[in-house]
């Protein structure tokens, strides 16, 4: 005969399935009638949908009995209530489940039937049922409550279980077979004393908890859970209530207890076995490790602990590395003795791996930083990977080359080169062993991704296992392919394969790190590229600049040969002048000297192109300037008083040596005095020497016709000369100042002009006495005696300048085709092309004869016939007579600049009309040059040679600027142009980054700039404007997107011909991934340093608390460290509850304490009294605006705040216990990380504060 004689069933929310889930797994036999009270809608359906059971289904009604083997089903809105016969009483419910049903019913049940009734509580909101389930409990009825986390709506549950009532918390799918186990008298598993311990133990809600209710304790080494200690059930319980990791170790075997937070370090492979058993058998790979610090904690009472221990936990489907703190405190009983050992762990997975990704960038970044080449960058990076195979276990680099359609290994790491998984060669169109083609199509070609190879245990076998893993690493097996760019719009260098850790989840931080060694990779390879790109150009441009060196300096000194063998006879004849007709011994003097004139030339034209070349290193020596420079001078004495003028030296006696090269000071002295003379009719020429501090001056000055300011700034160039300017002859190729400037500059001194037109110029010459360039290796290999040859020939030169005291004019011909025709177009452009335009025969044959000597020439007759020449040819220059039947010469150069192909073809019109007016209309119609009958050849010749070099240099300047163009066009970088003072922006070509601009604009700084870096960028503005030097910031600007971005923007000036910024360009690159990089760099260390001060004052704050410290100890470091981390000023306290009232623990003053302890609890309180009584945060950011603080403000006065933030402090099982407050000396909003912190420190100290409520309530049972 069953010992029951009904079965209740009662929910509310998720009720009615969980009944008919119990209703479906009782035995088909069972005849105990059963009652069903839910919370239901007036619509209800339930009969109909438990009609399918096995059971007589209907709803109750008055009068009616209970009846074995039915489910009577209490209606909507209705109280129903068991009489002691069985029979049902009902009375309306209006409100429903406001009214209690449920207890009310299970209230009759007990009444009625007491241990003769079952009731199951099942899912549901509220905390209806708790009452009655209670009474039946006390009458010694059964009550069954669903576990809560199988229930839907565990809240009604909860509360029969937190009353007490509940014999037994099942799962759901348990309910039915339990039930027909006690009715069928089948005996129940366990006690419910037993039941109890555990549920008071471990609690309900936990997935730890429903493990713990399946252990049979009394098979444990614990033994049963009711005969557990005291000292055992507060540690589990405190274990259990932990928000981080914690776990119990009992006794010597360290039998095991954790909470669900410690489960994670266990993973599937460990849980739930561990639960219960030996910490030995559970960890028996780091037993050794660790096996003697937790033997130390139990036998010496010495708490232990470490960082960043390495695991290897199955937790998500495969082994994960893992790294963990951990402390081990002493847990000690009633007399202080050493019982077990709290094992305290916190995760710091995230914290390694950043850092340890993040060194791996770093070392990335600092080897490919100087790659000299795209396989030097290749072999970088493989060495900066080496060092991390945790995160990359090998790494190869693949370069392609689509000619050949082939990818050569350039680096590999982790994979011995040439073995079977990193062949040296691939073919680009086989898949076989790394799909390089697929790598590269356009579908995974986005930047982000890349190609997956997720079978390298078939592609490559072998492989080594990952190193450095405790445990025991696996061979990595997963591989992505990633596509080598060196910039965007270009095609890839290469593929780059980067083997995946089988010990890391493929999440999001592990996407961005590869992404991150990608873009190294590719910025690195990049770099490379650029600089071999760069070092062909300059060795290109160094081959060409060295055989046009080579071919001038051996022309040059082509010209020894002939003028020896002329020199020599004339010389002999010289000397033989006795014996030749007095006429001709004079012509032949007059030719010896021009001879010598001419050696002269070719004599500094030789030095010139030494100085070109670079080939001939100063020989400095230690000399007696003055003594040198008076010798040189007094070889012009002569010629400068012969001409009328005054000479003056004036030396320094205290001049001390001064390194120079002997040589190059006679030639540049020397230089300077002809130059001199050559310019100077009356006055004096005037040779200073000082000795200043440091260096030795030198000025050598005139009284001549000085030099147009506007000349001043090209005085120095080379085959420059100032034209329209009185001089004592026309000579001179221009070379000579140049050849001044580059001998003082490469012994290490300096040059300064001043000059003054009609009043004459001045040299001064600056030599250091101690030069870089002078060693004593360069003086021991010893210095010829100077040669006196440039001094005689430029001293000889200035006599015959003063032979006829009458100077000539600038411009005069007298001797354009004589003895210096040769000398003055050495320099002359050679290889060119000229096309003479001229009716007249005899003009042509002339013009052939004189230009033909240095330039190709063609002869024509007619314009018409000149326009196919010029097609076809492509002259150099065109020269055409104006004057020509039929087409004139202005109609052909209309023709010839109207053909796009010939436009740009120089054309010299020559006709036999004199004047301005003549040569203005020349000039006007087009003309590049304009010259008028008779010309002197010597002109001509000059006129043609500068229009060759001039178009030269314009074509070379077109090409140059093409390329520039090109190269712009190409660059993904933005590019713009500034005003001279950047008040405009002229032109701005965003390449997608930034708005164009193709107006000019003065909004722009607003435009584009952030407002916090337009000081910034005014600051180098000013700076650059000021120094005329490059401007270069690294800025925010507004991107096309409407977003922020970074940018790296250099620009240069573009100076006039007075030096003058005529206006900037420059460019601006896209650093925002890089900045944003570096931010996330910043952010995680900051990250990092703040878990690691958190993670270290919640150890240092439990050990305190474990350790038997008082409460005020193990809280102060809580407050300490949440002051120190916040760094604002901030001051914190905590309070503990003592009954409606509040007393300070630690934080603020002593004679603060005594204003504030016994602080009200209650919703009409303000600050920490609200907090806990509303069981919120309460943020009061100003007190003096809160009502509430009216009778308050002269204690936040008193102690010097302004803003107030409260928080309660309570536990897992939601008990409040206290309240966190922090102070501020202003008015202050929290932001979300204040808030986190805040409930972090909250929820610490509740376990803090529970345990030392826990132990004083247990201090008179010791007694």
């Amino acid at each position: 005969m069953a010992d029951f004689d009904v079965l209740a069933l009662v929910g509310s929310a998720g009720g009615s399935a969980a009944a008919l889930e119990v209703l479906r797994t009782l035995p088909p036999d069972f005849e105990v009638p059963i009652v069903v009270v839910l919370h239901l809608p007036p619509d209800s359906t339930l009969p109909e949908i438990y009609s399918r059971l096995p059971f007589a289904v209907q709803w109750a009604r008055s009068g009616a009995s209970i009846l074995p083997g039915q489910i009577a089903i209490c209606p909507p809105r209705a109280f129903l209530e068991l009489l002691p016969d069985g029979s049902y009483a009902l009375t309306p419910c209006e409100t429903g489940a406001i009214e209690r049903p449920i207890d009310r019913f299970l209230e009759s049940v007990a009444h009625s039937f007491s241990t003769r009734a079952i009731a199951i509580v099942l899912s549901g909101m509220g905390r209806d049922g708790a009452l009655g389930a209670m009474e039946l409990h006390r009458t010694g009825g059964r009550v069954l409550a669903q576990s809560e986390e199988t229930a839907e709506q565990p809240s009604m549950p909860a509360a029969v279980i937190d009353s007490g009532a509940a014999d037994m918390v099942v799962p759901l799918h348990e309910l039915g077979h339990l039930v027909g186990e006690l009715v069928a008298r089948t005996p129940r598993p366990r006690m419910r004393s037993e039941v109890e311990s555990i549920r008071r133990t471990f609690g309900d809600a936990a997935e730890v908890a429903a493990r713990a209710r399946e252990i049979d304790w009394s098979l444990s080494a614990l033994g049963p859970a009711v005969s557990w200690p005291e000292a055992l059930r507060a540690a589990a319980r405190t274990a259990l209530d932990a928000p981080t990791p914690m776990a119990v170790w009992w006794g010597p075997q360290f039998i095991q207890i954790y909470n669900d937070a410690w489960r994670a370090f266990l993973g599937v492979s460990k849980h739930p076995q561990a639960l219960g058993a030996p910490a030995q058998e559970t960890w028996p790979e780091i037993w050794p490790h660790i096996g003697p610090l937790v033997q130390r904690v139990l036998s010496e009472g010495i708490a232990a602990s470490g960082d960043d221990y390495p695991l290897l936990v199955q937790r998500y489907g495969f082994f994960e590395e893992v790294f963990a703190a951990f402390s081990y405190s002493p847990i000690r009983d009633a007399t202080g003795s050493v019982v077990g050992v709290f094992n305290s762990v916190w995760e710091t997975t995230k914290n390694v791996v950043s850092e340890r990704r993040l060194l791996a960038l770093r070392a990335l970044t600092s080897k490919l930083a100087g790659a000299q080449g795209v396989l030097d960058a290749c072999e970088r990076v493989g060495t900066a990977l080496a060092s991390y195979p945790q995160d990359v276990p090998f790494a190869l680099i693949y370069l392609i080359d689509e000619r050949t359609r082939q990818a050569t290994l350039a680096a590999s790491t982790g994979i011995e080169a040439g073995a079977g998984s990193a062949p040296r060669v691939l073919d680009l169109d086989s898949d076989a062993l790394w799909p390089i083609a697929s790598a590269l199509s356009g579908s995974i070609i986005d930047g982000s991704e890349g190609l997956f190879i997720d079978d390298l245990a078939n592609r490559c076998p072998g492989l080594s296992p990952v190193p450095h893993v405790r445990g025991g690493g696996l061979p990595p097996q997963t591989a992505q392919l990633r596509p080598i760019r060196a910039a965007t719009d270009e095609p890839p260098l290469g593929v780059v394969v980067l083997a995946l850790s089988p010990h890391r989840p493929w999440d999001e931080a592990y996407r961005s790190f590869i992404d991150l060694v990608v873009r190294q990779i590719s910025a690195g390879l990049a770099e490379g590229q650029a600089k071999e790109r760069e070092r062909e150009r300059l060795d290109r441009l160094a081959d060409v600049d060295r055989a046009k060196t080579e071919f001038f300096a051996n022309v040059s000194h082509e010209f020894r040969t002939p003028l020896t063998l002329l020199l020599a006879p004339l010389d002999e004849l010289v000397r033989s002048k006795d014996l030749l007709p007095a006429p001709l011994a004079e012509e032949v003097k007059v030719a010896a000297s021009n001879a010598r004139r001419l050696q002269s030339l070719v004599t500094n034209l030789l030095d010139f192109s030494q100085i070109e070349s670079r080939r001939q290193p100063p020989q400095l020596a230690l000399t007696d300037l003055c003594m040198l420079t008076v010798d040189v001078a007094s070889h012009f004495r002569s010629a400068i008083e012969a001409a009328g003028l005054e000479f003056q030296i004036h030396s320094d006696p205290e001049m001390p040596l001064v390194p120079v090269e002997p040589d190059m000071w006679r030639s540049l002295v020397s230089n300077l005095l002809a130059n001199a003379l050559k310019f100077t009719f009356e006055g004096s020429i005037t040779v200073q020497l000082l000795a200043l501090r440091l260096h030795a001056e030198v000025v050598i000055s005139d009284t001549g016709v000085g030099i147009p300011s506007d000349e001043l700034p090209n005085i120095f160039k080379r085959f420059h000369r100032v034209r329209g300017t009185r001089a004592r002859t026309a000579e001179g190729a221009g070379i000579g100042l140049s050849i001044v400037h580059d001998l003082i500059s490469r012994m290490g001194g300096q040059i300064r002009v001043r000059s003054r037109e009609g009043h004459g110029t001045a040299f001064t010459i600056w030599m250091p006495y101690k030069s870089f360039r002078y060693t004593k290796q360069t003086s021991a290999r010893g210095i010829a005696m100077p040669s006196k040859d440039i001094v005689a020939d430029l001293a000889e030169q200035a006599t015959r300048w003063v032979t006829d005291i009458k100077p000539e004019a600038v411009g005069v011909l007298e001797d354009l085709v004589g003895r210096h025709h040769e000398a003055s177009f050495i320099g002359a452009p050679q290889n060119g092309r000229i096309v003479v335009v001229d009716d007249n025969a005899d003009v042509r044959r002339y013009l052939r004869r004189l230009l033909g000597e240095r330039w190709s020439v063609e002869t024509v007759a007619e314009a018409d016939a000149a326009l196919g020449l010029i097609a076809s040819w492509r002259p150099d220059v065109v020269l055409a007579d104006v004057m020509m039947p039929g087409m004139d010469g202005f109609e052909l150069l209309r023709r010839v600049r109207a053909d796009p192909a010939l436009k740009c073809t120089p054309v010299m019109l020559v006709t036999a009309r004199a004047g301005e007016t003549a040569a203005v209309e020349g000039l006007v119609a087009g003309a590049d040059d304009y010259v008028a009958k008779p010309f002197s050849p010597r002109e001509l010749l000059a006129r043609v040679a500068a229009l060759i070099e001039r178009a030269r240099s314009a074509a070379a300047l077109r090409e140059s600027e093409m390329r520039f163009r090109a190269f712009v066009s190409a660059s993904s970088d933005v590019v713009y142009r500034m005003s001279a003072d950047w008040s405009e922006m002229l032109e701005l070509n965003g390449r997608g980054l930034l708005p164009d601009m193709k107006a000019a604009s003065e909004g722009w700084m607003t435009g584009y700039i952030h407002p916090d870096d337009q000081a910034d960028v005014q600051a180098a503005i000013k700076r650059a404007v000021a120094g005329k030097h490059m401007f270069e910031l690294e800025h925010r600007v507004r991107r096309l997107d409407g977003t922020l971005g970074w940018t790296l923007s250099r620009a240069l000036p573009i100076l006039d011909d007075a030096g003058n910024i005529k206006e900037w360009l420059g460019a601006a690159s896209d650093v925002t991934a890089r900045k944003q990089a570096e931010e996330a760099l910043r952010d995680s260390e900051r990250l990092l340093q703040r878990s690691q001060h958190w993670i270290a004052a919640q150890r240092d704050a439990f050990q305190a608390a474990m350790s038997g410290a008082p409460i005020e100890t193990s809280l102060g470091i809580l407050t300490e460290t949440l002051v120190a981390q916040a760094d604002d000023g901030r001051r914190c306290a905590f309070y503990i509850a003592e009954g409606n009232t509040l007393r300070h623990v630690v934080g603020m003053s002593d004679e603060y304490a005594r204003c504030v302890d016994g602080f009200i609890i209650s919703p009409e309180s303000l600050a920490c009294g609200l907090a806990v009584a509303m069981d919120q945060p309460v943020i009061t950011p100003d007190i003096f605006m809160e009502p509430k603080w009216r009778n308050w403000l002269w204690l936040a006065s008193q102690f010097g705040y302004r803003g107030c933030w409260s928080f309660p402090v309570k536990t897992r099982d939601g008990r409040l216990v206290g309240a966190l407050a922090m102070y501020f000396a202003d008015t202050r909003e929290p932001a979300a990380s204040d808030l986190e912190l805040a409930q972090a420190f909250a929820e610490t100290a509740a376990i803090i504060i529970s345990r030392d409520v826990n132990a004083g309530a247990a201090e008179p049972a010791r007694v």
